[in-house]
This record gives structure tokens, sequence and C-alpha cells, in this order.
């Protein structure tokens, strides 16, 4: 995580994905072309010498550099880590320079390294006194240091003569997903490895399931290839590695990569395993895995099969070995300088290969430290290759990830792949639909026998038959979504109606088999044709009903008539009652059907632990047609593992259409054919929702270059992945990423090395560039979310017997200053950039290499010239006559190189965004082919439309900073902070602010720091929360901070963005409303010593009034908190006050009406005695990836209640909610019931007329009870309230009285009269 300035609060972002952040996984092929090529001098220095320019410092920012938003430098003690890199460069470096430029370097290389040497010899003498403290020294990536020191010593050292520069060491969070990585072998030939070499020991298929990687494999055809990297190491730079998984225990050798013996402290178990950098507790040379991404991607890699205990992973290449440098830890972190020093250590070990699942991805153009360390390694070493995932923050363009962004590193994305034998034909009494089986258990392959086909999950009969029941809702209205509530409703109901056959021999009601009486015991809701069955999305009632209520409800729902359910106390008396546990037995195996609503995770959890065996048919929801690619491929681990079938909305329909909820229908699998994509345009392949999009901010280069399939692979993890485990019987999970790609691409290039070991890193990136399969995705597909294709092994390694690639400059790959670009070459061809407006012309020179032994002509070709807009990756265009060459044909002879030119005319009206096209050399059946584009921008501007509305928002719109918050000192569902989530349309832009305004839009103050994740569909917890510094704002986006940070005062804001762009003016842009509320709610009931309620039947009826002005000024002022009206349909009212009432051990929750009337129902045998009244305000719904442990079912003060686990598209990423008020106080009270009357409800109180006290909000006299909370009595109660004895019409009684008076005052005078009249008498 990210601390935040001086607020030391945390930052934290979710990814697509993240999301679902992809970790890089570079892979270095190292190639060193064995033999001369003949007669003609190749110009082997091209690629070097434009890398050379690269590094050159000359071309790059000096000084400090990177030090600004939470970086920004203070002048204190406290100590800081940075990476200092120093003015004489690495002794390699420099010859390398010289080298590619065809000179001589002046000095020796014992004079250069002893420049290198005094450079650090200079600074650390600069630093004697200081407190310091060094990490790293590197020696190759750069030549520098990585330490800690005082930060106001820093701009001090960026000054001294021997310092290049001064960067921050980097810290990011979130840098694993769903990804993988590995490292192979580096010996020149297979057979040169020697005792090197790790075992190899390949599963037997015929004796248990291998069915890890099993879609790849059968897709990618590496199985036929005969090659499976026996020999090569890949070195994966990621979490580390489960060395003792029974799939990967094999995987290493006991030498270094390049052959070298390790030193003792090297070996881990007599075998090198790799390195560890993480300060975990672990030695240096133990990279065991901790947080399961790195163990995934070394199984995709070079996973052996071998695991005895049902299932096990095969890897793609898998006889390679691996070599593991644990670099980032089991919280997802990595910080810059561990990566450098991987990559370094790597290239040293001798890993010519090296797979970089990872990367930042803030840093979306090629000036990151990532990308300078790999270019500087790349250059020196021409036979390692970097293999480096694009990232996860798709689908809008300039989303790529450093290193990713690099020209030297191969980029994949990730591609979905057509999926065998899960189209599968549901038969019902000759009704046909198509399921799709989007999940399943590893040993449930999906096989065929006389044309019927079989999945293990589900239990057939005797004639094969299977069975599927529609799960009814709770009320058995209608279909459900899965709950844990509607399972255990129809089991129960079973149970009942079960009891009630056996004692009245009722025949069991059957789909072929319906008794013709005229009240059937069991009576189900037919769903008609026409009926559209809506997602019902789970309301808090359900979740917090007390049992009493919820028999209440369940006698209403008898009451409907629709869907009768039998009582268990309807159960004959004399007949055994069933179990739900033996009822579950006959459910067993059952394919239940339920409409899209509720985690699919969730839902096979609730079948597994209610009934076993099963599966799912989620129904999709009328407005999401494209199933297939909109439900999440994440299915956790693989002891959650069940069938998931989807069905599309009309064709669900049709399926259930006469149908009845909760009754048993039998069913067979007639068909089985491959499950492509619905959106692929009949291609079978689609780019991936989340895969990040080219083309590389700032410079605008054509990337990603490849893709491979990245979405639901499984894969090993380590084995405590789900927990404490005893053994590696579940130590495999479904991954989706370019993550997953990465390694993939790793494993083919190993194999690429296999068949020819001197294959430098250039000629395998632009072999395996050169032969993708473009045709696999359609013509809709822009190359900037693909790049040149589908990777294509088999035709890859075709391509290595002639040897035969082409590259072109690219004059924007490489960039570290506005002034300067340079070049390298590259087989995806990138143009400079056109502005928009004017007519224009680029050309590029287009080399072909012959490396081969023969000659060839091939005639050149341009196919599915396209236009895509900025933002639209899959909605290609033709884009007619833009491209052209100046021949239609090259001939090449063996060994050496010919050229010629493509070009691109763009007019003046040209709309903005990429222009492409495949250029195609063909010759016979061979086919060679680059992706080109060139891209035509206009002026630097920030989009009105920047932020996506829709997916832009604050959770929970109010906040608290008094000392009356439930949760306060608490973690990120605090009652003082809440989510931001955000997503951009226009990605271009650099960084974004939040800050405070009024409600009349006036400035107030900047909240918290500057952020630069820039994507679709984040989230950030602890940004917005009741810290601010006032400032003022220049016109060229400049803050100035005015005073100190404080907490913000009570009162409603708004929050809104400062978008900032490089040349752009800036952009404010408002998100949304916001309140801070610091007072507790009033709290009014009959009496505050003794609450007496109305006696009605068995149950007793308290009542009382909550009021809470600030709730009250929110609805006036429009202003609702987001999750609660995304999910729940709720707009701010006083009903979002709570009431709690606790008698001992039970909690009883007020109903409250939109004014603050509230009743409590409690048993009669509970209303009497001492209770505790808990009473809130803005008692709102919190939302979190997945459920979190506080995260409570029922009431609890000291966490978050009432969980409900549900989702929502309007609300992304998060599955589980539950609720906390913003401020809670508490009262104890006497309780009391009354059989007489009720008493009456105090009315809420009248609005002032001018502002009040919060405190009285009546406007009225203050009442003499104090209501603040003060002490052990935390109450708000009004003490001047009126007491039951008081209350009502008390007309009739006075009235009486005074007829009473009068008839008394009349007999006394009269009786006084007749006294008089004697004595006169």
């Amino acid at each position: 995580m990210k601390r935040k300035r001086n607020t030391h609060k945390w930052l934290r972002a979710a990814f697509g994905g993240l999301l679902a952040v992809t970790l890089i996984t570079p892979h270095m092929t190292v190639s060193a072309f064995a033999g001369e090529v003949g007669n003609t001098s190749l110009n082997a220095s091209s690629e070097a010498q434009k890398s050379a320019e690269a590094v050159a410092q000359s071309n790059r920012e000096s000084g400090l550099v990177g030090f600004e938003g939470e970086y920004a430098l203070d002048d204190t003690n406290k100590q800081v880590s940075v990476i200092v890199e120093f003015v004489h460069q690495p002794a390699a470096l420099v010859e390398a320079v010289a080298e590619a430029n065809g000179e001589q370097v002046s000095q020796s290389t014992k004079k250069l390294k002893a420049l290198e040497e005094q450079d650090k010899e200079t600074f650390f003498e600069a630093l004697e006194g200081v407190d310091y403290s060094v990490k790293y020294e590197y020696d190759d990536v750069m030549n520098g240091v990585s330490l800690t020191l005082p930060e106001s010593y820093v701009d001090d050292i960026a000054e001294l003569d021997c310092v290049f520069a001064v960067y921050p060491n980097e810290t990011y969070d979130n840098v694993t997903t769903p990804d993988g990585e590995a490292d192979f072998g580096t010996a020149e030939t297979a057979e040169e490895a020697g005792n090197g070499a790790a075992t190899y020991a390949l599963g037997n298929e015929n004796t248990h399931y291998i069915q890890g990687m099993a879609d790849s494999r059968a897709y990618l055809h590496t199985e036929e290839l005969g090659l499976t990297g026996r020999g090569i190491t890949v070195g994966i730079i990621d979490t580390g590695i489960d060395y003792n998984h029974p799939d990967l225990q094999d995987v290493f050798a006991d030498t270094l990569p390049n052959g070298n013996t390790p030193k003792a402290e090297e070996l881990l178990n007599g075998k090198f395993v790799g390195r560890n950098y993480i300060n975990n507790g672990n030695a240096a040379n133990d990279p065991m895995d901790d947080q399961g991404h790195g163990t995934h991607v070394s199984g995709t890699i070079a996973a052996r099969g071998v695991n005895t205990t049902g299932i096990s992973a095969q890897g793609i290449a898998p006889e390679a070995t691996l070599v593991s440098y644990k670099a980032i830890d089991s919280s997802n972190s990595c910080q810059l300088d561990d990566i450098l020093a991987a990559m370094s250590d790597a290239v040293a070990d001798g890993c010519k290969i090296i797979s970089m699942s990872l990367g930042w991805s803030s840093a979306t153009d090629a000036t990151h430290g990532t990308n300078l360390g790999l270019n500087s390694l790349a250059l020196q070493n021409p036979d390692v290759l970097f293999v480096v995932c694009a990232g996860n923050s798709g689908s809008n363009s300039y989303t790529l990830w450093s290193p990713g962004t690099s020209p030297m590193a191969l980029t994949v994305a990730n591609a979905l792949i057509p999926s065998e034998n899960r189209l599968l034909t549901l038969n019902h009494d000759g009704k046909e639909s198509q399921l799709r089986l989007i999940r399943s258990d590893w040993s449930n392959t999906v096989t065929e026998e006389n044309g019927k086909y079989t999945i293990n999950a589900l239990t057939a009969d005797a004639l094969g038959n299977y069975k599927m029941v529609l799960l009814p809702t709770v009320d058995g209205s209608g279909l459900g979504t899965g709950t844990q509530a509607e399972f255990e409703h129809f089991l129960q109901n079973q149970v009942s109606t079960n009891a009630l056959k056996e004692e009245t021999e009722e025949p069991v009601v059957t789909e072929t088999e319906i008794p013709e009486t005229e009240e059937p015991v069991v009576t189900e809701t037919e769903i008609p044709e026409t009926e559209e069955t809506e997602l019902e999305v789970p309301q808090t009632e359900e979740t917090v009903t007390e049992p009493e209520n919820a028999e209440i409800q369940e006698e209403e729902n008898r009451e409907i008539g629709v869907a009768a359910e039998t009582e268990p106390s309807q159960i004959p008396e004399g007949v055994e009652a069933e179990t739900p546990e033996a009822v579950a037995e006959d459910y067993e195996g059952t394919l239940f059907v339920v409409q899209r609503g509720e985690s699919f995770d969730s839902t096979v959890a609730r079948i597994l632990s209610n009934v076993g065996d099963g599966a799912i048919l989620v129904i999709n929801s009328e407005n999401r047609q494209n199933d297939f690619e909109n439900i999440s491929w994440w299915q956790g681990y693989y002891q959650n593992y069940l069938p998931v079938f989807t069905i599309q909305y009309e064709e669900g329909q049709k399926l259930i259409q006469g149908l009845n909820v909760g009754v048993s229908y039998d069913f067979q699998f007639t068909k089985a054919a491959p499950l492509s994509s619905i959106e692929a345009g009949g291609k079978g392949c689609k780019p991936a929702f989340d895969t990040s999009i080219g083309p590389v901010s700032k410079t605008y280069d054509m990337k990603p270059d490849l893709a491979a399939p990245g979405t639901a692979i499984i894969s090993t993890v380590y084995k405590d992945y789900n927990g404490t485990a005893d053994n590696y019987e579940y130590a495999y999970s479904t991954m989706n990423g370019t993550s997953m790609a990465t390694p993939h691409v790793s494993a083919i290039a190993a194999l690429l090395r296999e068949k020819a070991p001197g294959l430098s890193a250039l000629e395998i990136k632009s072999i395996l560039v050169n032969t993708a399969d473009r045709a696999a995705f359609g013509n809709n597909v822009s190359r900037l979310a693909v790049g040149a294709g589908m990777i294509d092994p088999d035709a890859a390694v075709k391509a290595v017997d002639e040897m035969v690639y082409m590259t072109a400059k690219n004059d924007h790959a490489y960039s570290n200053s506005a002034e300067l670009t340079t070049t390298v070459e590259t087989p995806t061809i990138s143009m400079e950039m056109i502005p928009q407006g004017t007519a224009s012309t680029r050309t590029v020179d287009v080399t072909v290499t012959n490396k081969g032994n023969i000659s060839h002509t091939y005639n050149i070709t341009l196919e599915n010239t396209t236009y895509t807009t900025v933002n639209e990756s899959s909605s290609a265009v033709e884009a007619g006559n833009i491209f052209s060459t100046d021949v239609n044909s090259v001939t090449v002879a063996a060994g050496s190189q010919a050229t010629f030119k493509l070009t691109a005319s763009v007019g003046a009206d040209a709309a903005g965004g990429c222009y492409e096209t495949t250029v195609v050399l063909t010759e016979g059946n061979s086919r060679l082919i680059s992706p080109a584009g060139v891209f035509v921008y206009g002026a630097s501007t920030i989009r009105d439309d920047a932020l996506d509305s829709d997916y832009t928002f604050i959770q929970n719109a109010v906040v608290s900073r008094g000392e009356y918050m439930q949760l306060a000192n608490y973690n990120k569902y605090g009652s003082d902070r809440t989510f931001l989530h955000y997503s951009f349309n226009d990605t271009t832009v650099d960084s974004w602010q939040p800050l405070l305004y009024s409600v009349d839009g006036e400035l107030i103050g900047v909240i918290e720091g500057t952020y630069g994740d820039i994507g679709q569909n984040y989230y950030y917890w602890n940004t917005i929360g009741d810290w601010y510094a006032p400032c003022t704002l220049d016109d060229d986006g400049t803050i100035h901070e005015t005073g100190n940070w404080g907490k913000i005062p009570e009162g409603a804001y708004k929050v809104a963005f400062l978008l900032r762009k490089a040349g752009a003016q800036p952009k404010v842009i408002p998100i949304a409303d916001f309140y801070v509320d610091d007072t507790l709610p009033e709290l009014k009931l009959a009496d505050t010593e003794k609450w007496t309620g109305k006696l009605v039947g068995e149950n007793v009826i308290y009542s009382g009034n909550i009021y809470d002005k600030g709730t009250e000024e929110m609805k006036n002022l429009g202003i609702n908190s987001a999750v609660d009206e995304r999910v729940f349909g709720n707009t701010t009212s006083q009903k979002d006050n709570v009431v709690i009432l606790r008698i001992g051990e039970k909690d009883y929750r007020a109903e409250i009406d939109e004014n603050g009337d509230f009743t409590i129902t409690v048993p009669k045998t509970e209303a009497t005695g001492n209770a505790t009244i808990y009473f809130g305000d803005h008692f709102l719904p919190q939302g979190s990836e997945g459920r979190p442990d506080d995260f409570y079912d029922g009431f609890e003060p000291e966490g978050l209640s009432y969980a409900v686990e549900t989702s929502v598209d309007t609300v992304p990423w998060m599955t589980a909610y539950a609720y906390r008020a913003t401020n809670m106080a508490t009262a104890e009270i006497e309780l009391a019931y009354s059989e007489e009357k009720e008493p009456e409800k105090p009315g809420k109180p009248e609005e002032p007329d001018k502002p009040v006290s919060p405190d009285n909000p009546s406007g009225t006299d203050k009442p003499s009870g104090d209501s603040k909370p003060s002490g052990d009595n935390k109450t708000s109660i009004d003490k001047k309230a009126d007491k039951a004895t008081q209350t009502g019409d008390q007309s009739p009684i006075t009235l009486y009285v005074m007829l009473c008076c009068i008839s008394i005052c009349g007999i006394a005078g009269y009786v006084l009269y007749m006294r008089k009249g004697k004595r006169r008498k």
C-alpha cells in the first residue's frame, strides 16, 4: 500500500482484474547464433545502436526525478528509500554503445570499471556522518545504489558531481493477480545441459487426471511439436514458487543456468531454486511462495503433471528448468530496487528467458525505472529475452504497464480461447437448449458414449437421465438466485412434503405424474412464457429479520397460495420426521437452475455444503446476453469447483417455460461442441475485457506485440493457498490476466530455443510476432489490443527452419525527455504520430533478414487496413487506402537483408485515432506478418467526459469525525472514511487529485494526495475521509496549501477531481456529493425510565421516533449513498437510522418508516426487565470484494452487521455488503407492557423556521434531560416526553368531572339553604 502524505492514511487500488493487477513476466531468450551467415555482413548492431541511445544519459532527465505526489520531499530526518544513478555508466554498457556506433572505446575496460568505482567512493565519502544504509549496489542495470537516508539530504546528494540522478524507490501494491512466470535453463544446446538440467518425469494420463493447462495445450497443439523445453532455463520474477509442490519439485537444477556451480549457501535441498529479496524470515536462497501467483506462473510454464492425488497440471514446456526470483511479498507489494536487483541477478545467473508477470499500472509511458533497467540489460545481453505482461487496465487506450512499454520487451496481451466440449445441448422431453459450461471440476471432463455426453459431478439414473430442479425463491413465488436461505427452505420443504406424502400415501409429484386432485400437496408456480424473470436483489430485510418476523413472513407466504409449503408443525403425529440432511442425499448430483444474481463461487459452495456434488445453470439476465464474455472467470481454488453452466436469457426462458419451481425433471446431454466467444465474430478468440490497450503513452508505439491464452488458466498454487492444507490435493486454481498469458509465451520461447539454442532475443521475438495468427480474432479487433495476433507455436517452429524475419525501425521506441526520441528494431511497426487536421505522410523502412541457407522472394501485400478510435479497440472499421508499399515483392538472399518502404498517407480531414494494417510476406505456404500503425492525434486536451459518471462515485456519502462514531480507529470500513470508485473514459490523463468544494461550488481544500492510476473500474479505500487541507488552485493546475491538515467541519460538500495532463489545460470535474455528520440522531420514547409496549398476541410492540437532522438535510439536498441506491434501491430518508433493542444476548431491530417512526416487536416472555438500546444514524451498506471476517450475519456494534452477498454491474468488484452507522450510542431502559392501551408514537419533531441546535431539532424549549449522551447513559432520549398515562383525548373525563362538581355544589347549596330556612322558622 502507498502511505499518503502527513495523514498517514493507506491507499489501495483494485483492477479489472484489479485491479486484477498482472505481474509482467519477462521472457528472456539468450541467442548466440552459431556460425557465419553467408558472405554478406548483417547489420547486427542496429538494434544495439538504437538501444544504446535509449539508455544514454544525454537523453534522460537528471537530478531529482519523480519526487512528486506521494514521494514529495520534506525537510525532515525521516528515513526514505532512494535509488542513486552515478555519472559513469557500467563498463559493459559503455562498450556496447561504442560497438553499436562502430566506434572504439578510448579507454580500457579496466579504466572504465575504475571510473565506476570512483563515483561510488566519492559518493560514500560525501555521506560520511549521515545516517544511511545501503541495500543494493548495481553494476549492470545502472551504475548505482539503493539506500535509505534522511529525506532532508536527498536534494543535497542529487547535486553531487558523481551523481547523475536520484529516483524514489517506488513501492507498488496489488502487483500480483492471476498470473505466472518461470525460469528456463540457458545451455547453448540441450545436450550441454548435462547434470545441470532438472529431472524429467511426466505424468501418465492413463492413471490419473491431468487437466491443468489442458485447454491451452489443446488449442496451441504444443504436444504435437515434439518439444518439451528440455535443457532450457526460464527465470521467473514473481512471488516465489512452492518448490515442494509435486508438479514442481523436479523443475530445478543443481547448477546455475550458466553452468557454474552455486555457492553452498545458494543451494536449497541440493538444488538452485532461486533467490529471495523479501524480508519475510526466509533465507536469501529460499523463494518459497506465500501468495500463489508465482507458483501459478511456474506451473503454466513447466509443471510436470505427476501429482498422484487425482489431479495435476502439466505446463507448456514440461521439461524446462525453472529459477524463481521472489521480489513480491505476500501482500502483493514490491519495491523498484528489488525488481531491478532480481532482473540483474537473473541475467548474471545465466537466465536467457526471463518471465515477468508484473508491472506499474500508473507508468504507461516508456520512462519508468523498470524500463531503464530492462533496456540496459537487453543492450548488454542481446541473447536475453524479457517476456512481459501488457497489464490488466483495459479496455481503454494508453493503459499498458511498465516495463511492458519498453520496445526491448516482448509484450503479451490476454485473450480468451475456445474450450473443448463446453457448448452442450440439454434435451428435456425433446426440447433442446444450448448450455455453456464455463466452469468445471478438473475431473469433470465431458465424455461421449452412445450419443450421450456425461459429466462426473452430475448423477445419472439407470437410463442415463440427469435430474434438474428449478430452485424456488424463499416464498416460492419464482425462480431463485441460489442464496443459502433458498437452499435451506427448499430442503426443509421437501422434508415436510415427504412426511405428509408418507402419511397420506399420496403419489410423489414429478414432471410426468401430477395428481389430478384439485389441491395437490405441492402447489408450484408455472413460469409463463411471457414472463421475464428479473434479477431479484436480496433486500436487507431478508437478512436482518428476526426469527419471529421470519415466522410472520412465512405465514404471509402461505397466504399467497402461489407456492404453498408444508410447515414442520403440520407433520402428522406418529410419522417420523425426515431430516434435511437425508433429503439432501436425494438431490446430490442435481443440476440446480437459478437466475443470475449471486456469486457463482458462493452458489457452488452452497451446493457442496447442502447436497454434495451437483451443478448450477444460471439463466443470464436480459441485458447481458453475451454471458461468455461478461461473466467473471474467477473461480477460486480447486476444492470449491463444481460445473457452472450459463444460458442466454431468451433461451433460458424457453427452457423453463411450463416447468414448476421446486420440481425434479429428467434431461440428457445429447450434443457437445467447442465453446467459442460470442463476440469474436465466429473466429473463436477475443481479447479479454481487461487486457491493457496500446499505444504507449506519449510515444504512440504500437503495443502489445502479440496475444496468448490468459483467461481461466488452471495451474498450480502453493499448498496453503486455500488456507491450511495437509497435502497438495487442492493446490490448484484458475487465474486470469496478462500475467497468465505471459508464461505461455515464455514457455513457447523455451520450445523455440530448445529447437535452435543460438537464437537471439530479437530473433525469437520477431519469429513469434511474424507467425502470429491475426485471423483468430477477426477484422474488428484492433492491433492495439492483441498486437500481431494469437501466438502460433506450430508456425513459429516451422519459421525457425527458414530463419527469415521482418522488422522495422521504431522512431519512438524509447524516450526519457520531451526533446529526444530514440530507435530500436522491432517486429511491430510503429510510425510517427500525425497531428490531426494536417495532411501528412509517414514512411518507414521495413527490413527482411534472412539467416537461412537459401534465397527467398516474397510477395508483399497489405491486409485488413482499419481505423480504430480511441478506447474502442474492439470496434475497428475499414479505413481505405491509407498505406502503400514502394514495391510488390522483395528478394532476400541467404545470409543477407533486404528492405522496402511502407508509407502512410493521412488527409487533413482524418479523424483522430489509430490507422492500422498488417504487412504480409508470402512465398508458397510461407507467411510472415507484422502489424503496423500510425496514430493521428489532436491538440492535447482532457475530454469533457474524461470520467465515466456511471462508474465514478463514493460508496457512502456520509462520514463522521465526532466522538460518537460507531467504528472509530477502525479499518477501511470505519465511520470516518468511505470507498471511492472511479473509471476513466480519457486514459491519456496523467494524474488526478480529489478536491473539496462547497455545495455552491467554492473551492475549500485538497483531500489526501495526488494519484496516477488511470483506468477503468478502479477503487480506492481511505481516499475519501475526514481530512483536508485548505488550498488555492492556479489556472495551470498548481495547488497551494494555505493551512494545516485537519478534520472537515460538519456540513454538505461536493467532491471533484482535478485532472492533469502534459500540455493540456487542467480540468475539474465534480464526481459526488458528500456530507460530514458528527451529531447523534434524536431518539424519542414514551418514557425514558420505563418503556411500555402494547401486548399483541404473544408479542409486545414498542414504538418511538428517531430523527436525524443531517439525514433530513441530505434528503433535501438530494444526497444519496451510491451503494444503497445502486444495489438496494434506497434513497436517503429517516429509514437510514437504526434502533436495536438488546435483551440479554438477543437483538431486535426496529422497523423505521421514512419519518423516523418505528416499532420493535419482542416476544412477551422477553419484554420485561432491563435492556440496552443501540441507536444511530446513516446505517448504510459498505461494499467489499469478497466477504471479510468482520462482516457479521446479525447485529455487531463493534463490526459491520447484517451481511448480504450479492453483486450488481453498477458497483464493480463488490460482492458482499454489510452495515455500519456513522454515529451510534447506547441507552439503558426498563421494559414493561400494557394490555389496555398501546402508547402513542411520538411524532416527528416539526422542522423549525430557522436553524437550531442539532440537539434540539424540534425548535421548542430544550428538554430538561440533556440530549447529548454523556457518561454511561449515552442517549438522546427526551425525558420530558409524555408518559403513557398522559396521552390520549382527555375531554370526556374532564366533562364528567365538571358535571360531578356541579352536582356536588348543587346538593351542598340545597342543604345549606334548607338549614338556613329552618333557623328562620
